[in-house]
């Protein structure tokens, strides 16, 4: 993907496919809903990446607005967007009902009005890698890990199941403002790069955004590689 002066980055854990039809109403997204996660994906090994203007986060209140600048996106758009084609776990309700007992989602008891599904991320990942196609600075050449100069923040529906379906917002916890309406929270997880710990946050949302700490030492065009490596040792580029 190239663009110029790369300040804000934003990746996604996408899916092209809509929920696979079947009755349970769980799905629906502005419903009496018992669960919080609406469905699950397994990542395929495909990536796309687009122009995008970067996100909002703001330290003080916590909160993040991931498309704060959607209306800015142009060709010299100050980041991107990265999707990873995902596919959908099992068909139908009976294989929802499995993964959402296995992660202990059964109580969310709300009836809300949700304007964008949330899905969990079935694959666990063990590290994320971002390397440049030509040197970004002196101290990071081409080819050489940026992570040291890269915050990243992803829904975690995990932590918010875990933690009775409460936010907490101190620490690494952000509200995603994006996608909170009246009752319905979505927690963030974020932090820089090499201070993530994929593994021991599974079922991670669908998307994670990325923000560089400083601009490259030139003006200039520039590649940016990520390399996905999941906790089975699969790597995704």
């Amino acid at each position: 993907m190239i663009m110029k002066r790369n300040i804000f980055l934003l990746c996604a854990l996408y899916s092209g496919l809509l929920l696979a039809c079947n009755n349970d109403r769980d799905n629906d997204p502005s419903v009496y809903r018992k669960s919080y996660v609406n469905g699950f994906l397994s990542l395929s090994s495909e990536l796309y990446a687009f122009n995008w203007a970067g996100v909002e986060v703001d330290e003080q209140n916590k909160t993040i607005d991931p498309w704060a600048n959607m209306y800015e996106i142009t060709s010299d758009a100050q980041g991107f967007l990265l999707l990873l084609n995902s596919r959908y776990i099992g068909v139908g309700k009976d294989k929802n009902q499995e993964f959402k007992q296995l992660i202990g989602d059964t109580h969310y008891n709300k009836k809300i009005f949700r304007k964008y599904p949330l899905y969990a991320v079935a694959d666990t990942l063990s590290t994320i890698t971002v390397t440049c196609n030509a040197n970004y600075d002196d101290a990071h050449p081409a080819g050489s890990s940026l992570n040291d100069i890269l915050a990243v923040y992803f829904n975690n529906p995990y932590r918010y199941i875990q933690n009775d379906y409460k936010m907490f917002r101190h620490g690494d916890e952000y509200l995603n403002l994006r996608q909170s309406f009246e009752n319905d929270s979505w927690l963030m997880t974020g932090g820089k790069l090499t201070e993530i710990d994929f593994e021991a946050n599974p079922f991670l949302g669908d998307e994670l955004y990325f923000v560089l700490q400083q601009p490259p030492k030139q003006t200039g065009e520039y590649t940016f590689t990520f390399s996905v490596k999941k906790a089975n040792g699969e790597v995704l580029t």
